[in-house]
């Protein structure tokens, strides 16, 4: 658990060469901005509404936009303030889903709308003074190809078009067979485009041929990442975690290790060190895993490690902050009853959330921590917490 605990989180820009910098999006309208890579938070000066994608423009290093119920929305100044440019597109009930900006010319963005009865793609050429309806639908996604920038992709769950010339005209690329569609990915190092669904698939002749990595047990994929740890590496959200596959590509690796038990949201990553950021179904705030490197067993449990738990008083949440390993975590009355148990995954430094507390009545209880492998250097543990109304 990273912070923002609070928001519902589903959108992170991440500022390219000053990863540091981060600027994350809720669903119910706040923007948030970090500059020490997560560790805090500021809230952003804001007027808008749900925020469903940021995004940072490619050949600008300072200019951000937000795609938000309320419009489209800009900073020039990596996140720090913010100005509608257009609600063109929007009507009652409608969202606004997507923005791309072209790699080649800052002053072409196009930005998607959508909800219940349809949405548009809507195009400008001026960098938004004016703006023409190119479609009508909903449009979820939008994305220009790095390597080739004439070539640019729109989808939504059931149907995904191209375009050969930057937008200005679009046919359709794939057919609802091969959805429902959920992210799409134009590699940043190669021809390749990447395709979220029920399994991952890439082309590496822009759709005249396909491959497939299904992975066994992960639900429908959602968010792609390329470039973590690796350049050509590829990450990608899932009901249990974010999967991880290595180039060449090979077996899928699971990064879920203390990841709360509902649908991860892969918001994005970085390479240095090699993190990935994500958030979840129901679940409030922002989540990292840190891939470890050089690290070794040795050397990670050279101390006793401790447990802890926050906040105390506690009123809906309590959090478990231990080190890495299967937890049990027994909850007790004051008549000595056990009335929670769970069993919790954790990360060095990270927390977990034990769940089933909202409906406790106020009191004291008692919370026995304890591993379920047994370690020299790790020990059960006891706390005693307050619920509060």
């Amino acid at each position: 658990m990273l912070g923002l605990e609070n928001e519902v989180i589903r959108t992170l820009c991440i500022i390219r060469d000053h990863p540091e910098i981060m600027v994350a999006g809720a669903w119910y309208g706040g923007i948030f901005r970090s500059t020490d890579g997560g560790v805090s938070w500021d809230t952003v000066e804001w007027q808008g509404d749900w925020i469903w994608k940021i995004i940072q423009a490619p050949g600008e290093s300072q200019t951000l936009y937000a795609a938000t119920d309320d419009g489209l929305y800009r900073s020039y100044n990596l996140g720090a303030t913010w100005n509608l440019v257009t609600s063109f597109g929007l009507y009652p009930w409608n969202h606004g889903l997507s923005v791309a900006v072209d790699p080649r010319d800052s002053l072409h963005i196009l930005w998607g709308t959508g909800g219940p009865e349809g949405g548009y793609l809507c195009a400008s050429y001026d960098g938004g003074s004016s703006w023409d309806a190119l479609l009508y639908d909903t449009i979820s996604g939008i994305s220009f190809h790095p390597y080739h920038p004439e070539r640019c992709y729109q989808w939504n769950l059931t149907l995904c078009r191209q375009s050969l010339n930057s937008g200005n005209s679009w046919d359709i690329w794939l057919y609802p067979e091969f959805g429902p569609f959920f992210d799409i990915l134009p590699s940043h190092v190669s021809s390749r485009v990447w395709i979220s669904s029920d399994s991952l698939r890439w082309t590496d002749d822009f759709g005249m041929s396909w491959s497939s990595a299904g992975v066994s047990g992960s639900g429908s994929l959602n968010n792609i990442v390329e470039g973590v740890p690796g350049d050509s590496d590829i990450a990608v959200g899932a009901s249990v975690g974010v999967y991880l596959i290595r180039n060449p590509l090979g077996e899928w690796e699971l990064l879920n290790n203390g990841a709360p038990e509902l649908e991860c949201w892969l918001l994005g990553g970085r390479s240095d060190p090699p993190t990935f950021f994500a958030s979840f179904v129901w679940i409030e705030g922002i989540w990292s895993y840190t891939i470890a490197q050089g690290v070794s067993q040795e050397q990670s449990h050279t101390e006793t490690p401790k447990c802890s738990l926050y906040p105390n008083p506690f009123v809906k949440r309590l959090n478990l902050s231990a080190p890495s390993g299967k937890w049990q975590v027994s909850l007790y009355n004051i008549l000595g009853q056990r009335i929670v148990q769970n069993r919790l995954n954790t990360i060095d430094g990270k927390i977990a959330l034990i769940p089933d507390l909202q409906q406790l009545s106020s009191g004291i209880y008692f919370v026995v921590i304890e591993p379920e492998h047994l370690r020299s250097d790790l020990l059960k543990q006891v706390f005693v917490v307050q619920k509060l109304r």
